[in-house]
């Protein structure tokens, strides 16, 4: 499926400004465009007005349907939810939503074929890690101006940090809309189980080479379980790992670009010298000839490259004895666990506990309009009641109230009967997420509280936070040198090679030839200058 051409986006464009003068004729519909129309009223809120119109002026008299993509599998309840949704959607907006899930396993690949189709979608999570600068790139989301923010995001216009939003501007235009709570989410912790470490009378972990030790007593010892239920999708390992390697920043908004990373120390002057990019480091073949070891040693299946099991799924039925990811999701798997088989004693680790950490930017989450939406107006003013509006926001990311939660005070809530069937924050909401409705599940795992904690006298915020790499001036040289990281960097650090130093000379030789030094010069100019423009 190709994108749509540039004479084809023309004709295209025409036709919708011909069809939006005619609707404007007749009376009825909704603006198609994709700036705001010149004579709609302002207005602080979006509640529907006398006559059919939001307060800020978008007719509402006729019926739409919104559509939505979220990232992740679909929940079994995610019917039932959103049904009570467009309760609300119905009454407020005079529009029904319909939600496609793209799954893990290949969300990567449908992505970008879908907002090039031309088919209607109007809103679709996006983050810097999930395609955000090179769809923007390419023209796929609306731009969030400020006369968009005023008149169909008041609430967040209002409530949003002004430093979110232009974090997520590139080249000066914010093409979606952040979440607007920072977390931890980029720092990684292994879950365990504590039966299994006690049974082979080992501490409690401190370092990547306790786990090791972990990770050597069950593949030797417990038939059907794999230390790790490894894949391609591998990116809490890599970096939570990788830190114990070099104590390395690793910066989610340069994979755009490659997976370069930032050599950070504290009081140190920034140079471009420091960044480099993780495979071509001097450190890495040691790295990667001990995960080839892991993986000879049989810590994880030799299809991992192929494995479409998530982790969590794969630990929380007994078949990997670990898993890798941000702490909160942790947290929630350590919870169910405990609840269906407590014999199994969960356990919560940081296995790098003196390296730097980093708060995850807000753009590590958000919510895009598309540009082929022909409900602009609409979908911006429903993002807006996701985000900020308590009934809809709750709904939409914990699930009915009495039948997948249980409020407990102002800011925590307990599981519901149904709780499995829909989960809080585990359905792909996560681009609405906001400190101000936040809840935490109540007894949830102390792990959590005590890391964070420890966290936050080692957290840094280097002066290359916040950077976008723009690939205009490198486009068809970062095309191929993509492909050929996703052809050998899951096998390196999978450890699923013959030879590891044969094999990094022959992605370095390639590289090369796809002129990784290119972009290796693009890259590092552009954090020149976006470091000076701070200074």
């Amino acid at each position: 499926m190709k994108r749509i051409s540039k004479t084809r986006k023309t004709v295209l464009v025409i036709m919708l400004f011909l069809i939006s003068l005619m609707t404007a004729c007749t009376g009825s519909g909704e603006n198609s465009g994709k700036s705001p129309p010149a004579n709609e009223k302002s207005g602080n809120g979006n509640q529907p007005a006398e006559g059919g119109q939001s307060a800020s002026g978008v007719d509402l008299s006729k019926k739409v349907n919104l559509k939505m993509y979220l990232l992740g599998d679909k929940p079994a309840d995610g019917d039932v939810v959103l049904a009570e949704l467009n309760k609300l959607i119905l009454r407020d907006l005079n529009a029904e939503m319909t939600i496609e899930y793209l799954p893990w396993s290949d969300w990567q690949q449908k992505y970008p074929l879908i907002l090039a189709s031309g088919e209607n979608v109007d809103l679709i999570y996006t983050s810097d890690w999930a395609l955000y600068q090179q769809e923007a790139a390419k023209g796929a989301f609306v731009e969030v101006t400020d006369d968009i923010l005023k008149k169909y995001l008041p609430l967040t216009a209002e409530k949003q940090d002004k430093v979110s939003l232009d974090q997520g501007r590139l080249n000066g235009k914010l093409y979606f809309v952040p979440r607007s709570n920072a977390t931890y989410t980029g720092e990684s912790a292994v879950l365990i189980r504590g039966d299994l470490r006690e049974k082979y009378g080992l501490a409690e972990l401190q370092s990547v080479n306790d786990l090791e030790n972990y990770y050597k007593a069950v593949a030797a010892n417990e038939k059907g379980i794999f230390p790790l239920a490894n894949s391609l999708d591998n990116d809490s390992k890599s970096i939570t790992f990788g830190q114990a390697r070099n104590n390395v920043t690793v910066y989610t908004t340069m994979v755009g670009v490659g997976e370069f990373s930032y050599l950070y120390k504290e009081g140190e002057t920034f140079s471009v010298d420091k960044v480099s990019y993780n495979f071509f480091q001097p450190d890495y073949p040691d790295w990667a000839k001990k995960m080839k070891s892991w993986a000879d040693s049989g810590y994880w299946s030799k299809n991992a490259l192929v494995n479409k099991t998530e982790a969590r799924d794969a630990f929380e039925s007994g078949t990997s004895a670990s898993m890798v990811w941000n702490i909160g999701t942790l947290a929630v798997s350590a919870d169910k666990v405990l609840q269906e088989h407590p014999e199994w004693k969960p356990e919560i680790y940081d296995v790098t506990p003196d390296s730097i950490k980093q708060l995850g930017l807000y753009t590590n989450d958000g919510m895009a309009v598309a540009y082929t939406s022909q409900n602009v107006e609409r979908s911006f003013i429903l993002l807006d009641k996701l985000k900020f509006d308590k009934a809809y926001n709750e709904l939409f990311i914990y699930g009915v109230e009495g039948k997948h939660w249980i409020a407990e005070g102002d800011d925590k809530y307990k599981p519901g009967p149904d709780f499995d069937k829909f989960k809080g924050g585990q359905n792909g909401t996560w681009g609405v997420n906001n400190s101000e409705n936040l809840r935490t599940l109540v007894g949830e795992n102390p792990a959590v509280a005590q890391m964070q904690e420890a966290w936050v006298p080692k957290t840094v915020h280097p002066v290359t936070e916040g950077f976008k790499f723009d690939p205009a001036k490198v486009k068809s040289e970062l095309a191929t040198f993509m492909s050929l990281e996703a052809k050998y960097g899951p096998l390196l650090d999978l450890g699923l090679v013959s030879n590891v130093e044969e094999t990094l000379a022959e992605f370095k030789d390639q590289a090369m030839k796809a002129g990784f030094e290119k972009i290796d010069q693009e890259l590092k100019a552009q954090l020149d200058a976006f470091v000076k423009s701070k200074q």
